[in-house]
């Protein structure tokens, strides 16, 4: 998983290009652990949707 130092600069930049950065629950990134980013909504849900199915 990633550290909050790891993952709060890349949250910025890709929030500001339009991005969505969450964790794999959907919930905030910002403190780190596993994040998933897209480029926008109907990426990020297929992301969050996979991930459901092989992530505990």
């Amino acid at each position: 998983g990633l550290s909050d130092y790891d993952i709060q600069a890349p949250i910025a930049v890709i929030e500001a290009a339009g991005g969505i950065v969450t964790d794999w629950r959907g919930g905030p990134a910002h403190h780190g652990g596993r994040a998933v980013a897209a480029a926008g909504r109907a990426q990020h849900d297929a992301a969050l949707e996979v991930l459901a199915k092989v992530a505990p």
